[in-house]
């Protein structure tokens, strides 16, 4: 399979240990950062939920905000956000561990010098190794809660005379 996968939907690594993953965001301004982890090579791209004032928590449907990850897998985490015309980004690259809290220090920035940096596949020293490829949907079943399944079901619609 070509594409990235989204880790709260699909990820059956036979190798996978329950992480608990978080971003703290420092900053001088209290903006609401959008965050990423991506791990190149699972080619898994995931959101951060807010936490608390300027902590992130990565988490996968586990009340104790754990996900499985593979230890020692090299990954980055990206965050972002735009306020009026200002932009804001910061980025840091780590190892997978248990346990751990990754800091990111966000910097005020332009489009332009975000794109330039995307363009040359480097932001702040680290090298991105992006292609663009076209989008395939590859549709699986999901039961009635959105969790991939091998079985058809029947989700009743709200207006089924439509």
């Amino acid at each position: 399979m070509s594409g990235w996968y989204n880790i709260d939907v699909i990820f059956n690594e036979t190798f996978a240990t329950k992480v608990q993953l978080f971003t703290q965001i420092q900053m001088q301004e209290k903006v609401d950062m959008t965050v990423y982890l991506c791990i190149p090579k699972r080619k898994i791209l995931m959101y951060a939920d807010r936490h608390n004032d300027d902590i992130y928590l990565f988490h996968y449907s586990d009340t104790n905000g754990s996900l499985p990850m593979v230890l020692n897998d090299d990954a980055f985490i990206f965050a972002t956000a735009s306020v009026k015309d200002k932009i804001y980004y910061g980025i840091a690259k780590f190892t997978i561990q248990q346990q751990q809290t990754i800091k990111i220090n966000v910097k005020e920035s332009s489009r332009e010098e975000i794109l330039n940096a995307f363009n040359r596949n480097e932001l702040d020293g680290i090298k991105l190794e992006m292609e663009k490829q076209d989008m395939e949907i590859i549709e699986r079943y999901c039961d009635g809660e959105g969790y991939p399944t091998t079985t058809p079901i029947d989700v009743p619609t709200k207006n089924p005379g439509r």
